[in-house]
């Protein structure tokens, strides 16, 4: 499969970490399918991942220090 980078995030399927600030469960450099939860009342739907531990993880979207790549 091939991905192409966007600067869209909305639109994105895909993430690439770039950097962590500490030990999350993801791994610098792998790319994650961007996964959506069941939306919350008004407040939409929240992003996470599928971390190496099998968890969801929403740390790559909220932690201040993560760099990532956005990918369709």
């Amino acid at each position: 499969m091939e991905l192409t980078i966007t600067k869209n995030e909305e639109m994105a399927r895909f993430v690439k970490i770039l950097s962590i600030p500490f030990d999350m469960g993801i791994t610098i450099g792998k790319i994650y399918p961007i996964m959506h939860s069941e939306p919350i009342y008004v407040y939409g739907s929240e992003t996470y991942v599928i971390d190496d531990l099998g968890r969801d993880n929403r740390g790559p979207f909220l932690v201040m220090g993560c760099k990532r790549e956005y990918y369709l």
